[in-house]
């Protein structure tokens, strides 16, 4: 067995190969985990059986078509929703409507949403209805009072103690459905309106008010018809 020992040397240069070989096991190892994917691929035919499309096309058409579908229920629901919410007035749309039905509908409406709110006898505090009165309106003006407004009545100038009321003036912030509305009342009690026009004067109290009165240059004047009151006056 002496002729077969190995000097000390031998012994070591092996352990140093070994340790040579595991090393680049080690690398070459570390390397291919580098290289595989983090999750296990899964092998996919992206040929249909029955259809020369390739399944991303027919993914993607299924996910058009499901859009297109999400689309029109969206409009469906809106367009609902948009019926639902307008006024029903008979088909008609406030344009064509005809000034009887779009005076009709704005009392109904005034009536709903301003004149039910009230506690009555209150009336509104929003605007003021400035009224000079005289003989020959024969109280037609007074109607007012039964659609909430307070009729702030004072007397006429003597100018124009002998004339009927002819005009309405209105101020800065009235809406323009009030305008409208006191206006259709006053026609529809038989005042002869001739004018409307906006107030010279902007004071405090003005500006919400409606002043009621006469205008002598309007004598001669047609009478405001329904559609010549149907604007907006703002």
């Amino acid at each position: 067995m002496a002729g077969t020992d190995r000097p000390a040397w031998y012994s070591i240069a092996y352990l140093i190969f070994v340790a040579l070989c595991i090393a680049l096991m080690s690398f070459i190892n570390s390397f291919l985990e580098h290289e595989r994917p983090s999750k296990p691929y899964i092998e996919r035919s992206y040929k249909s059986v029955k259809s020369n499309k390739s399944v991303v096309e027919i993914e993607q058409n299924k996910e058009d078509k499901d859009s297109i579908k999400s689309e029109k229920k969206i409009e469906d629901n809106t367009q609902k929703t948009q019926v639902d919410q307008e006024p029903v007035t008979g088909g008609e749309s406030k344009n064509s409507q005809s000034d009887e039905k779009y005076f009709s509908d704005l009392i109904k409406n005034y009536k709903v949403s301003v004149l039910s709110k009230l506690e009555r006898p209150d009336s509104r505090t929003d605007i003021v209805l400035r009224y000079y009165a005289k003989p020959k309106d024969k109280g037609m003006v007074y109607g007012l009072s039964k659609y909430g407004f307070y009729i702030h009545e004072r007397s006429s100038n003597d100018v124009y103690k002998n004339f009927a009321t002819n005009a309405l003036y209105y101020g800065d912030d009235v809406k323009s459905e009030d305008i409208q509305l006191v206006s259709y009342l006053l026609l529809d009690a038989g005042v002869e309106l001739k004018k409307i026009l906006p107030s010279k004067l902007h004071d405090d109290w003005k500006s919400n008010a409606i002043e009621i009165g006469t205008d002598t240059s309007f004598l001669k004047l047609p009478t405001l018809r329904l559609k010549d009151i149907r604007k907006n006056w703002n």
